[in-house]
């Protein structure tokens, strides 16, 4: 897995370092010259949004190179194959978390907390539906790859993105109509997003091992 993992990786790197670039400078210049409280949150949900696209992005790469018939010749189990995808997304996410934290902290820094009304309760409320929906979309878009194929990807990932926020906002309207906790409902939403992860990933495993891909 490992190999697979570092391939996924390398062909990533580059357009990540744009992207991470390009978000240190817009961030940097957030914090020093906009006072809107909405841009400085709505700016942490695009740290998560474009990192997780950019992430994705890598399945046009190997379609382009033609690496995603090749790598089902390579000396691995499928399910290993799958497996290393659904963990790259993961990483990025997880770079994702740290950027945001990164932003957040500095925002805190040299501005206090005048862009969180309920300081530590908006960060943590922005960061686990952010991170929820990212867990959605990635659920959504590789069970969406393999049950449609891989030339379907461009809309896959539409259509994930689209049925993630719907998801998130139809749960969310739910705990608020069953009149849960600001922190009951945080967990639950994580939960839910967590479990659909993992579900897509066995259900992708299976999907892969059982039949060749829509090609």
């Amino acid at each position: 897995m490992r190999g697979l993992i570092l391939d996924s990786m390398y062909k990533t790197m580059d357009s990540m370092k744009l992207l991470i670039g390009f978000l240190c400078i817009a961030g940097i210049g957030i914090i020093g010259l906009i006072d809107s409280q909405g841009i400085v949150q709505i700016f942490i949900g695009v740290i998560f949004f474009s990192m997780s696209s950019c992430s994705l992005s890598m399945v046009q790469k190997d379609i382009k190179s033609g690496w995603y018939k090749y790598e089902v010749s390579l000396p691995v189990r499928r399910e290993t194959i799958v497996e290393s995808k659904f963990w790259m997304y993961l990483f990025w996410l997880f770079i994702s978390i740290i950027l945001a934290v990164l932003f957040v902290v500095l925002t805190i820094l040299f501005r206090g907390y005048i862009f969180f009304d309920l300081g530590m309760q908006d960060i943590l409320t922005l960061f686990f539906v952010c991170i929820s929906y990212s867990l959605a979309v990635g659920a959504f878009f590789y069970l969406g790859l393999y049950i449609a194929g891989w030339d379907k990807s461009d809309a896959i990932e539409i259509m994930s993105v689209i049925a993630s926020a719907g998801c998130i906002y139809a749960l969310a309207y739910m705990l608020n109509l069953a009149d849960v906790s600001r922190e009951g409902g945080r967990i639950i939403i994580l939960g839910m997003s967590g479990s659909l992860f993992v579900v897509s990933l066995i259900l992708s495993k299976r999907l892969y091992c059982k039949r060749e891909l829509k090609v």
